[in-house]
């Protein structure tokens, strides 16, 4: 049996794997750190309806003398200012970065879902089965995936469940690739050799043995699509084709912004920086475990 098995099954007296991936991913501070951020900007979100302290698309009732059509400035009212249709700009930030953090961590369970089954489906079979999953793989990654996008969103009725199929089951060829380089590796290993031989099966080969040992890559590889996907859906809603209003999504925030760049900057700022951050996050996390997988860094 390999190292790398032992590691994940484990010994008497022997860290596991993910013991010693977390003890290595500690040492990133800055994804440490990001890690921390998304943690409690993902709670913000979930608890948005308890934290906002207006509806997000309701017009302040507060301020019945404000000018409609006139964003507001920051205040003690209204933290993060107001849009043209004076809602709480704080308000629709937590409801959009919980819409934003949602279609991205959905459209990332879809796309490694489909990603892991073709991959592994692949990378077990081989022969005729591998060709033609790799050319359905090629064909999908020549067309052009925000065109593609653009299409169907067009075509299909405005949902956030659109959007996030149509990122989900359009992202996942990268994913198909990792995971089959994967498996082609680890089918030559000895523990799997040594496990067809006592007669193994195959569906028990792949899930207790294969899958197991493939796992390190998924998971960065599920930290780098989620802020693909929330930029995604930030593009499609920034060009009106993402979460229909009046909901708010940080890319239609950023749509509502577009005529009021020069004379309400805290309109697009507010969005901007939080997804920014998001992204930024997310990418430090995913280089902290990619680092902490890595069997270099388990020498004490």
């Amino acid at each position: 049996m390999n190292e790398q098995t032992v590691q994940l099954t484990g010994k008497p007296g022997q860290e596991s794997l993910w013991r010693l991936t977390w003890r290595n991913f500690r040492r990133h501070h800055l994804a440490v750190f990001s890690l921390v951020l998304l943690i409690a900007l993902g709670t913000m979100a979930i608890f948005a309806n308890v934290l906002a302290p207006y509806n997000p698309n309701d017009i302040d009732p507060r301020n019945p003398l404000v000018p409609r059509g006139t964003p507001q400035p920051p205040s003690a009212e209204h933290l993060f200012g107001t849009d043209n249709y004076n809602r709480d700009l704080f308000s629709r930030a937590l409801y959009g970065m919980r819409v934003s953090l949602g279609v991205g961590f959905l459209a990332m369970l879809i796309s490694i879902g489909v990603g892991v089954l073709v991959g592994a489906l692949a990378g077990y079979a081989g022969g005729l089965v591998d060709n033609v999953s790799m050319r359905v793989v090629d064909v999908f990654l020549s067309v052009p995936s925000f065109i593609l996008f653009l299409a169907l969103n067009a075509i299909l009725e405005p949902s956030i469940w659109n959007i996030i199929l149509i990122l989900g089951f359009f992202s996942w060829m990268d994913v198909a690739r990792l995971v089959r380089a994967e498996f082609l590796a680890l089918k030559e290993s000895d523990f799997v050799l040594a496990a067809h031989a006592i007669g193994v099966s195959p569906r028990q080969m792949v899930l207790a043995h294969l899958l197991p040992n493939a796992l390190a890559p998924i998971v960065v590889a599920a930290t780098l699509v989620v802020p693909s996907a929330i930029l995604s859906e930030s593009a499609l809603s920034y060009i009106g084709l993402g979460v229909p209003p009046p909901d708010a999504s940080l890319g239609n925030m950023l749509e509502d912004a577009k005529a009021w760049m020069l004379t309400a900057w805290w309109m697009w700022t507010v969005p901007g920086v939080l997804i920014s951050i998001i992204v930024l996050a997310f990418n430090f996390v995913g280089d902290g475990l990619r680092d902490a997988f890595d069997p270099m860094l388990y020498r004490r």
